[in-house]
């Protein structure tokens, strides 16, 4: 990832010049709205983020991964909420894995492998919660959204992926 920060040191002077403007009206009681204040004298700068071939490559492999929700008949609020929970579950594989990689880890002495141990088993415990309420939330957002049969049929199928 590339960020391009052009004219980033001109902002700082921009900033320094409008606060001792600021500084100064204040002290000869100037009245002024307290929503026109300093970000109009600033001025703005833009900043643009530009991805690496990795990142491009990464961001289609996640939207190919969620293809089959986006493709899906489902409502857009219930396809977000399908998205989160495939994305938690896939957080609680790779820490389930890093958690048996510490688990078998012979170059960590015992206090060291618990500690990490009782840290992952802590943040696996976090996110079994949040696919739970997450889950909720789906079945909730499922009733409220008075799916049909099929729909119901086909959002449990992503569900189960």
């Amino acid at each position: 990832m590339r960020v391009d920060i052009s004219g980033w040191p001109q902002i700082g002077q921009r900033y320094a010049a409008a606060r001792s403007s600021e500084a100064r009206d204040a002290g000869q009681g100037d009245e002024r709205a307290e929503d026109g204040g300093l970000d109009d004298r600033i001025g703005h700068v833009g900043i643009r983020v530009s991805l690496s071939e990795a990142g491009k490559a990464q961001a289609s492999d996640e939207a190919k991964k969620n293809q089959d929700i986006d493709e899906s008949s489902l409502p857009d609020s219930i396809k977000q909420i399908l998205k989160m929970i495939r994305k938690l579950k896939e957080d609680l594989r790779e820490k389930m894995a890093e958690l048996q990689s510490v688990a078998t880890d012979q170059g960590l002495d015992d206090e060291t492998r618990m500690q990490r141990m009782e840290g992952l088993q802590s943040e696996v415990a976090s996110l079994n919660g949040a696919i739970s309420q997450a889950t909720a939330s789906l079945m909730k957002a499922m009733r409220d959204a008075g799916l049909s049969g099929d729909q119901m049929l086909e959002a449990a199928q992503l569900l189960m992926k």
